[in-house]
């Protein structure tokens, strides 16, 4: 909890994921929150383990908490949308983000069109 914050995955407050080096959140009026998490990218075996963590698969319900004066505040809670990974040669810098948006982004994957016949409006409302 270097930066103040707990990540809870599945609403499971994770210790690891915790443990981030950056943290953006971005929220704007008619938009969805979105946020990103960056942490190194630790290459063991020539593999970068993050990449393959399925706790950080899209899809995966990523919740960031930080603290206040107030108590806990839920800063976004969101599926996760995808992973970029930057990688420098030599990996010190290398890093790995993950990208989430808020329940938004979830609503807006499937359209459903119903055609209602003998019914008044009243009645397929």
């Amino acid at each position: 909890m270097a930066l103040g914050i707990v990540i809870s995955i599945g609403g499971v407050a994770d210790a690891q994921l915790s443990e981030a080096a950056q943290v953006v959140v971005e929220e704007g009026m008619a938009m969805p929150t979105r946020f990103q998490i960056v942490y190194p990218a630790d290459i063991a075996d020539g593999e970068i383990p993050l990449l393959s963590d399925s706790r950080l698969d899209p899809g995966s319900e990523m919740a960031i908490v930080a603290d206040s004066p107030d108590g806990a505040q839920c800063l976004a809670k969101g599926p996760v949308t995808g992973q970029l990974a930057r990688l420098a040669h030599g990996g010190g810098s290398s890093s790995v983000e993950v990208r989430g948006s808020d329940t938004s982004f979830a609503m807006d994957r499937e359209t459903k069109a119903t055609v209602w016949s003998d019914v008044t409006d009243s009645e397929a409302v």
